[in-house]
C-alpha cells in the first residue's frame, strides 16, 4: 500500500527490521495486529527500518509517516477465489457492496450459498476486518460504509447466526465504549469510522455491505482401481439452511 501512517493505532515496533515481509511475519505472530507500517530503509532518518504494529488502518487516516510503506495483515489477492469468494482457513467468504437491509441479508447470502458470518474466533474476526478495509480503501467506488455481520443481541444476549450464543471474553470485537445501546435487541455492524471495529446499532433501516460465509467441504473419489490412487475433489461451497434461529 501507498505510504501512509495510519496514525493513533500503535501497539508497539520493533527496529532494525530489514525487510517489509520480516516485519509482516512479526504482525502475524500478535492476534491483536491489524497491519504494519514499515520504514524504508534508504532514507537517511532515525526511525529507516522501524516496524510499526497497528491495531487498525482507517480511511482517511493522516498521512503522517511519507517515507513508510504499510501491509494489512491479509492481503486481498492471495485469498481469492473464483465467483467473488474469499477462501480463509475453513470457510469462504464473499463482500457484497451496499445491497441490502439486515432483514434480506441473510437471504441474500442463502442465494449465494451461505448464511450472514458468524464470527467464531479472533483470527476470523481480524481476517474480516482486514479485508472490509483492503475493499473499500481501493475500491471506493464499489465498496464504501460499513459492513453488516452475521450478530445481533436478542433479550440482551449476543447472537450468532448459526444460532450459537457469542462468548464474548474469547473475541474482542468492539470499538472503544461499545457496546453502548442499552436496548434489548440490536444489531452488529463493522464500523469503518473507527477502524473497522464493532459498533452495536439499533435501525435494520440501514442499507450496509454484507459479509457472508460458506463452509468447504472437500469430498473423496472412489479409489482408482487401475493405478490405485485415490484422488481428491475440488473443495466447493457447501450449501444449507440455517434451522432453529430468529426469522430473518
Amino acid at each position: 500500500m501507498d505510504t501512509v501512517d495510519f496514525a493513533y493505532y500503535d501497539i508497539g515496533g520493533v527496529n532494525n527490521i530489514d525487510s517489509l515481509e520480516d516485519c509482516h511475519a512479526l504482525c502475524l505472530e500478535r492476534p491483536n495486529c491489524f497491519g504494519v507500517v514499515w520504514a524504508k530503509p534508504w532514507l537517511d532518518l532515525q526511525e529507516a527500518k522501524t516496524c510499526w504494529f497497528k491495531s487498525a488502518f482507517r480511511i482517511g487516516s493522516i498521512r503522517e509517516l511519507v517515507f513508510g510503506i504499510s501491509k494489512p495483515r491479509h492481503c486481498l489477492h492471495s485469498l481469492e477465489q473464483t465467483d467473488g469468494w474469499y477462501r480463509f482457513q475453513d470457510k469462504n467468504y464473499m463482500f457484497i457492496a451496499q445491497t441490502n437491509l439486515y432483514e434480506t441479508g441473510m437471504a441474500i447470502c442463502k442465494s449465494h450459498g451461505g448464511q450472514l458470518v458468524s464470527l467464531e474466533s479472533q483470527e476470523e474476526y481480524m481476517f474480516v476486518r482486514t479485508i472490509a478495509f483492503t475493499l473499500n480503501y481501493h475500491r471506493p467506488n464499489e465498496f464504501s460504509g460499513s459492513y453488516r455481520l452475521g450478530l445481533y443481541k436478542n433479550d440482551s444476549a449476543w447472537t450468532l447466526s448459526n444460532g450459537q450464543t457469542l462468548n464474548q471474553p474469547q473475541i474482542n470485537l468492539w470499538c472503544p465504549n461499545e457496546p453502548s445501546s442499552s436496548l434489548s435487541y440490536t444489531h452488529f455492524q463493522l464500523w469503518n469510522g473507527n477502524g473497522f471495529c464493532g459498533d452495536d446499532i439499533t435501525s435494520v433501516h440501514i442499507t450496509e455491505n454484507l459479509v457472508c460465509e460458506a463452509s468447504i467441504c472437500i469430498q473423496d473419489e472412489p479409489p482408482n482401481l487401475e493405478n490405485g490412487e485415490r484422488e481428491i475433489k475440488t473443495p466447493h461451497v457447501l450449501r444449507w439452511t440455517i434451522l432453529g434461529t430468529r426469522p430473518f
